[in-house]
């Protein structure tokens, strides 16, 4: 699906086949507002990330080839994250980001959606 302009992949995990509509109907919902709710799942992942890589992950180790990166602020941390894809369940979304090598490649995901607002995020791979 593309979006903004960028190539996004998009999955639906339906636990019953009943719930199809649903999910139909909140994803988009979800992608109509995409502008709106990125921003907020970007943010729930920089409140949750950000202390951990200005502490500890930013610095790279005693080779040459691995040099510290710099402190980031908590707008350069969200400008930083790149929307890769979107997952749909019957009752909630996974936004996931790429990290732009902040934690070594690792994606970081935002969800626990409950229609307004991100309540959790973890990092994945």
């Amino acid at each position: 699906m593309v979006i903004n302009g960028e190539e996004l992949r998009v999955d639906i995990i339906l636990e019953d086949e009943g719930e199809t509509e649903k999910v139909e109907q909140m994803m988009n919902t979800f992608i109509s507002e995409i502008d709106t709710l990125s921003p907020k799942a970007r943010e729930c992942i920089a409140e949750k990330f950000l202390e951990l890589y200005n502490d500890n992950w930013r610095f790279g180790g005693d080779d040459e080839d691995d040099p510290d990166k710099p402190e980031l602020t908590k707008e350069e941390f969200m400008e930083a994250l790149s929307l890769q894809s979107l997952l749909f369940y019957s009752e909630d979304v996974e936004v996931f980001f790429d990290d732009n090598d902040m934690f070594l490649g690792h994606s970081l995901i935002a969800s626990d959606f409950d229609g307004e607002n991100f309540n959790d995020a973890q990092m994945f791979g």
